[in-house]
């Protein structure tokens, strides 16, 4: 009974030892981070094509676009960068509640001439938000935030 619970163990631990010893082990989270990066893909592909079917424009679909943004430390503060393209100054609303930037924005339409030939049109307009949870030595009272050419850049300094 030993030789054979003995060389059971022995053959379980040689296959099991060489399924680890290869180079490529099985990361369950780097799949699922895969995974997570594929559905992502997936749904602002889809996102995208349903803002420019004209089947969908008959459904009023007011949600907010979310922003594309960079964060960057420079040492004594941080840089956030966020796209938004077609906001007015005035349309821009920058604001920090419990550590958390909430930066919120709406574009406007053209007004449709009757006699306009569109024949399809995809230029976005409606809200975006984008919400930022701010590092902890983050001084939100004393932020500054400039927006030039669809892109808001906002400097947060450190405590």
């Amino acid at each position: 009974m030993k030789k054979l619970l003995l060389s059971s163990f022995l053959g379980v631990s040689l296959v099991f030892g060489n399924l680890y010893a290869k180079e490529d082990t099985f990361n369950p989270f780097e799949q699922m981070q895969k995974m997570q990066q594929q559905i992502d893909k997936i749904f602002a592909e889809f996102h995208r094509k349903m803002l420019q079917d004209d089947e969908f424009k008959k459904f009023d679909l007011s949600f907010a676009n979310e922003p594309a943004m960079d964060l960057e430390d420079l040492g004594k503060s941080y840089r956030i960068r966020l796209n938004i393209p077609g906001a007015k100054d005035g349309k821009v609303d920058i604001k920090v509640k419990d550590g958390v930037l909430k930066v919120t924005a709406t574009t406007s339409k053209e007004e449709e001439k009757k006699s306009s030939n569109f024949i399809k049109k995809e230029r976005f307009s409606g809200s975006y938000l984008r919400m930022i949870t701010l590092p902890k030595d983050a001084d939100t009272q004393n932020l500054k935030s400039n927006y030039k050419d669809g892109v808001l850049e906002i400097v947060v300094p450190k405590k």
